[in-house]
């Protein structure tokens, strides 16, 4: 339920732009800003949250880079 639940904010901008190239950009970073959140979250108990979330940011961009690279 929960991964159903937070694919919809990564999904709306599809349903409200009708632009599908600043659709994907928007969900593009609602996901980045959503890889932020939970790498805060599992920082915390970690010890390092700001470095994580970061960190979970880089990852993020570096798929997204990829996949436009790929085409998408």
């Amino acid at each position: 339920m929960l991964v159903f639940l937070l694919t919809i904010p990564v999904v709306a901008p599809f349903f409200f732009i009708g632009d599908a190239t600043n659709a994907l950009r928007l969900s593009n970073g609602i996901a980045i800003g959503l890889l932020f959140v939970t790498g805060y979250a599992l920082g915390r108990h970690a010890g390092a949250p700001l470095r994580i979330g970061i960190l979970m940011v880089a990852v993020g961009l570096v798929m997204v880079a990829i996949a436009i690279a790929l085409g998408g």
